[in-house]
């Protein structure tokens, strides 16, 4: 090893030995400025969800943030992959509402009918914002779609899983009729459908579900 190479081992040794002593880097704090930037660009992009407004350009949501436009490209490659890292957090902020966890499949099954019922109605209430973000965009980017299209494919396996023992008794067609009718009725566009345009409560939209579901199952109920 050359006296050049032990020098810069040295120093390389000193300073991992001083960042660890006194605790702080100076690159460790321009990376934790950097995390601190990220987080208030991400969260401006969210804010203008709950406003209502599922396009901000980059430079409205750099005003909200704080930060200068330049940052915000540092951070992300475009407008879109910032749009789908707010997506993206919204999901990680959410996950015990987008989370399906119901009864096993040998409980009864008015039980299992009220989870699914309690957890659109939950789901819907607490991340309208959102979902309608989601909806709005996914008609022009292709990433937010797809995310789209990932979620609702896990809700339709759901609801496989959860009536296993009915489903089981019947014929393919009338399987994929009442997933595909249970699927629809309980989409939230259907939800802001009844919200908006028919002027329901979530106390009725709930009564409304019951009735759904319950009429595709009577048979077994």
């Amino acid at each position: 090893m050359s006296v050049g190479e032990q020098t810069w081992g040295t120093a390389q040794a000193l300073t991992r030995t001083m960042t660890t002593e006194i605790g702080v880097a100076p690159i460790d704090g321009r990376h934790a400025r950097r995390g601190r930037n990220n987080d208030a660009v991400i969260d401006a992009v969210l804010d203008f969800f709950r406003d209502g407004e599922p396009f901000p350009t980059a430079q409205q949501v750099a005003d909200r943030a704080g930060v200068s436009l330049r940052s915000i490209y540092r951070y992300h490659p475009d407008l879109d992959a910032l749009i789908y890292a707010a997506f993206e957090r919204a999901v990680d902020r959410n996950r015990r509402l987008l989370e399906f966890v119901p009864p096993p499949s040998s409980a009864p099954l008015v039980e299992r009918l009220a989870y699914l019922v309690r957890q659109r109605l939950d789901l819907f209430r607490h991340l309208t914002p959102q979902l309608r973000a989601v909806l709005a965009r996914a008609a022009r980017d292709e990433a937010v779609r797809a995310l789209l299209d990932v979620h609702r494919a896990s809700f339709v396996q759901h609801l496989h899983d959860l009536f296993v023992p009915e489903l089981a008794q019947l014929r393919p067609v009338e399987r994929a009729t009442i997933i595909g009718s249970v699927h629809t009725a309980l989409l939230f566009e259907g939800y802001e459908n009844l919200r908006l345009r028919h002027g329901m409560s979530d106390d009725e939209i709930a009564d409304a579900y019951r009735l759904t579901v319950r009429n595709h199952f009577a048979r077994f109920l």
